[in-house]
């Protein structure tokens, strides 16, 4: 009984001298609408639908990805850093209340709806990263999107946007707020393509 009762104590003082275990940290990408806003008119003369979007696993997944030199092939995902949701559900998200809030359409939906849409949003992530080496800490973007028509099918805006913004400083936190500066940049930019591009 000594013996057990010796082994216990010592199990409960080693782990009590580990220390508490790392907590996980969770983050939304926040894109918000740029002043002056919103649109005097809608881009889209009809409903338009926004897709969730594409990425490779590592960039979809949970995780927040980071690359330590500038060029290097190998992303590293922290360990206690996630997305609230996959990112391809955040950046769909984030599109819609951004399209809503710019009121660039009369309706904006997402597939859930079975809504008819007379326009399709299509987006796909190349690059969501922080990148920690080769200068200043930054958050990377960098989005495909697309426009299609639902009458004909015909593309009418196809294009690649990357923004990369500075970080206030080296935490993944502030990593996450340029990001969310960059997303803001790449929708904006989006519409104003779209505005030029889509007949009405």
């Amino acid at each position: 009984m000594r013996a057990a009762a010796w082994l216990a104590g010592g199990a409960l003082v080693l782990a009590c001298a580990g220390g508490p275990a790392p907590r996980d940290h969770f983050y939304r990408i926040e894109a918000p609408l740029p002043a002056p806003a919103p649109l005097a008119a809608p881009v889209f003369p009809g409903t338009v639908e926004v897709a969730r979007f594409r990425a490779d696993a590592l960039t979809g997944g949970s995780r927040i990805v980071q690359r330590q030199a500038t060029g290097a092939s190998e992303l590293e995902p922290y360990a206690y850093h996630q997305w609230a949701d996959p990112p391809t559900i955040l950046l769909q998200t984030r599109l819609v209340d951004f399209l809503r809030e710019s009121r660039a359409a009369p309706l904006v939906v997402t597939p859930e709806l079975r809504a008819h849409a007379d326009f399709s949003v299509l987006g796909r992530i190349a690059q969501l990263e922080h990148q920690t080496g080769g200068g200043a800490p930054r958050a990377v973007v960098e989005l495909e999107l697309a426009i299609s028509r639902e009458s004909d099918r015909a593309v009418l805006l196809q294009r690649v946007y990357r923004e990369e913004r500075p970080a206030a400083g080296p935490s993944v936190a502030e990593a996450v707020d340029a990001a969310s500066a960059a997303v803001s940049a790449i929708f904006t930019r989006f519409l104003a393509d779209a505005e030029a591009q889509i007949p009405r």
